[in-house]
């Protein structure tokens, strides 16, 4: 589970039925399909030059814009220059020549005042196209019409529920990734020196960390929005801030388990410094631990960062993270319409936070680790 949503998150552009900048191309006119649903379109293609499609600007950028705008129809009309859709009580047309080709304004009003056998025009990018009523109007009636499936449905602004969730999935692991980071060099670096040094400074960095063990997480999160504006950055600050404690305390009671064994005071007596012994010597002795809190801060900071997404406070909108989503569609659940909406995002983030609860279980049995509980936080 974990590895298939990062291989999504990081090539979701590529594979998501919408690779859209955050896939949030909206057809109104399909608000809160079911899943499974086929609907028809015509694909017209739009009258801007071409966008940027290199892997670079699609991570950038989070998706690339389609070339292509798509009309979905219940019933269609072929005349001889244009074709009118149908669809729900509307109507609209289009030439054959706009359906395939990059056009301007006045070259399109050339081509509907064209009453000759042939089209001649220039488009945008200055090609020069020479066709037929007829080869234009066959190579429309083979390439421009398809069926597309919302495997998953599409949210109350016709947006397609799967290529959204797909979306989603980075956000969520690229903020919980780079706050596990942070919480990780932070929790180790003051877990060492409180477990190493002990005395003053382990009076003093326990008192620190208590007192952010003290502040609920919700509040630190939202002290931190304040004060950095709401975003991807701030939640990553915020959420490291809640996760670097139980590191910290995990690394402390090691650390003083480790000072007291023989091979660091050979070391004390052999006159390396106090660096030279927590990093060199002790830190490779913390992997173990490290590796089995690490996971489970994952779980936590995926969790965190959809509740905050939740409550509002997270990445804003169009982006799409699987807490922003609950929170849109949660009231569907209430009404009993279009409900699976908010199920499909909650499913997914209850597998992925089991999906590294049960990394870290395997982990912990793997390297012989036993949680301690008579001493909140270590292993």
């Amino acid at each position: 589970m974990i590895g298939l949503v990062f291989i999504v998150a990081i090539f979701g552009s590529f594979l998501r039925p919408d690779s859209s900048r955050y896939a949030s191309t909206q057809h109104r006119t399909l608000s809160k399909l079911p899943p499974l649903t086929t609907i028809t379109f015509l694909r017209v293609r739009k009258n801007i030059p071409s966008s940027d499609k290199s892997f670079k600007s699609r991570v950038r950028i989070g998706g690339v814009e389609s070339d292509w705008a798509y009309f979905p129809y219940e019933s269609i009309e072929l005349g001889k220059k244009y074709i009118k859709l149908e669809f729900k009580g509307r109507q609209k047309e289009f030439y054959y020549a706009d359906v395939l080709y990059l056009l301007d304004p006045l070259t399109l009003k050339s081509i509907s005042k064209n009453l000759g056998s042939a089209l001649n025009f220039i488009d945008i990018d200055n090609n020069l196209i020479s066709v037929s009523h007829n080869e234009i109007q066959s190579q429309v009636e083979k390439e421009a019409f398809i069926s597309k499936s919302f495997i998953l449905g599409t949210d109350a602004l016709g947006r397609d529920v799967l290529s959204r969730l797909m979306a989603g999935s980075s956000i969520s692991l690229s903020i919980g990734f780079f706050a596990v980071i942070g919480s990780v060099l932070l929790g180790l670096i003051i877990g060492l020196f409180a477990g190493y040094f002990g005395g003053v400074v382990d009076q003093f960095l326990s008192w620190c960390i208590n007192l952010f063990w003290s502040i609920p997480a919700i509040l630190l999160v939202v002290a931190v929005t304040i004060a950095l504006g709401t975003g991807a950055t701030a939640l990553i600050i915020g959420v490291s801030l809640v996760l670097w404690v139980e590191m910290a305390q995990v690394v402390r009671y090691t650390v003083r388990s480790i000072r007291l064994k023989d091979f660091v005071k050979a070391l004390r007596l052999m006159g390396l410094s106090h660096l030279t012994i927590v990093f060199r010597h002790i830190l490779p002795n913390l992997y173990g631990p490290i590796a089995v809190l690490a996971s489970t801060s994952f779980a936590d900071a995926v969790m965190l960062e959809a509740g905050l997404s939740f409550l509002g406070i997270g990445v804003e909108p169009p982006q799409p993270t699987w807490g922003n989503m609950i929170r849109d569609s949660y009231g569907y659940i209430i009404t009993g319409d279009s409900a699976f909406l908010a199920i499909i995002p909650s499913i997914a983030l209850i597998l992925l936070i089991l999906s590294f609860v049960f990394v870290s279980n395997g982990l912990k049995d793997l390297m012989g680790l036993e949680y301690d509980q008579s001493q909140r936080g270590s292993v």
